[in-house]
């Protein structure tokens, strides 16, 4: 119980939804911003908290039409940024909580742009 009344004062008085909101919707919108400055042909669905990201345009309409994206080079992509370490799920999936800052978001987008400009070369 003691832990219930923690979080809903946590809520009410530093709302992280809305930290989450924000950033989310910076990391989002950069992400598609990078993919095409370096001609990444690209989908991105969800909400700022999670959302997937597809090296392709074709939405998926079921599980087959799903795994025709391009995964070979999202999981490069994936791996690139592990060395460089920036963490993301190999399925496409991304997470954000309260904990990621303004600061967590324009590093990860920077290294998102070193990542695709390597691949340019």
């Amino acid at each position: 119980m003691a832990a219930t009344v923690a979080t809903l004062k946590l809520l009410k008085s530093e709302a992280p939804h809305q930290a989450i909101a924000k950033t989310g919707t910076a990391l989002m919108e950069g992400l598609r911003e990078l993919f095409t400055k370096h001609g990444i042909t690209h989908e991105i669905v969800g909400y700022p908290a999670v959302f997937n990201v597809r090296f392709d345009l074709q939405g998926p309409t079921d599980y087959r039409s799903a795994m025709k994206a391009n995964r070979a080079m999202y999981l490069d992509f994936a791996f690139d940024l592990l060395q460089r370490g920036v963490r993301i799920l190999p399925r496409g999936t991304w997470f954000l909580s309260s904990a990621h800052t303004d600061n967590d978001i324009a590093k990860t987008l920077a290294t998102v742009d070193e990542v695709l400009g390597l691949r340019a070369t």
